[in-house]
């Protein structure tokens, strides 16, 4: 389910996560790794403009977290969670824009 939630449509073994998303994901998902290495959690939501589900579009919320760490006190494991947020992002927008046309 991952997988279609962050766009990868095959399988690919032996490739990092990052070389395997679209590339609109690669950027921000590098960073959100790169920050939970450092251990520091980071998060995001992407917005994938349409799917394979849903011609609609699909709301992804990505959470690095940093796991493990070895003798050092370095993270050495970092997951990596995606979660569909659609209906939330959806109703969050419909408010805006409701509150848009009152103000």
């Amino acid at each position: 389910a991952a997988r279609v939630l962050l766009g990868i449509h095959a399988a690919a073994p032996g490739e990092d996560l990052v070389h395997a998303v679209t590339p609109a994901l690669v950027g921000r998902l590098r960073a959100a790794i790169d920050a939970a290495f450092r251990g520091d959690p980071a998060s995001f939501v992407h917005r994938f403009p349409r799917d394979v589900v849903d011609d609609a579009g699909r709301d992804v919320l990505v959470a690095c977290t940093p796991v493990a760490a070895d003798a050092a006190g370095e993270v050495d494991t970092a997951a990596v969670e995606a979660t569909d947020v659609t209906a939330l992002a959806r109703t969050r927008r419909e408010a805006e824009e409701a509150r848009d046309r009152v103000a």
